[in-house]
């Protein structure tokens, strides 16, 4: 995900169906949109027992002067 201006609430989805995770995003007044899919046993390992969602920003091995800056996240668990 790129974010070429600085937004102040960027909102993040997390869908487990069928066995795969899709990964959402979106901004304040905007549709979500799709950042990654993938299995959903490929975050698994022998003895693994819950889940862990964290905040991770790369340069994908480029050199930059770019950076990310999160003051605080917030969970809010979707009532199904």
């Amino acid at each position: 995900i790129r974010l070429d201006t600085p937004i102040k609430h960027v909102y993040f989805q997390v869908i487990s169906k069928n066995n795969v995770l899709t990964f959402k995003y979106k901004s304040k007044g905007r549709p979500y949109k799709t950042a990654a899919k993938t299995k959903a046993d490929l975050i698994l390992s022998k003895g693994y027992t819950g889940a862990h969602l964290g905040i991770y920003a790369t340069s994908n091995g480029v050199n930059s002067n770019d950076y990310s800056d999160f003051d605080y996240v917030t969970y809010k668990p979707l009532q199904q």
